[in-house]
């Protein structure tokens, strides 16, 4: 069974009785967000120092310094297990 598949069992299952075109737009969705990747990048300050605030490499949004332990960016999704 592939990913996509799999995605698609585990959201018919979930979600029995919605139209199959609502299930194909979510699973397309589900896929697009699952091919981003992306890595953790401590941003610097003006002073050339790290202040620990972690930045999504894909999108450039940052974290508290807690969420580099997401192996998710919260913002746009990507997949940060990986890097670019």
């Amino acid at each position: 069974m592939t990913r996509e598949q799999n995605v698609r069992a585990i959201l018919e299952t979930n979600f029995t009785g919605f139209k199959d075109e609502i299930i194909d737009v979510a699973v397309k969705n589900i896929m697009a967000l699952s091919e981003n990747k992306g890595e953790w990048i401590d941003w610097k300050c003006r002073n050339g120092r790290f202040n620990g605030i972690p930045i999504c490499s894909n999108c450039n949004t940052g974290f508290p310094i807690f969420a580099k332990d997401y192996n998710f960016c919260p913002n746009c999704g990507a997949d940060m297990r990986g890097g670019k």
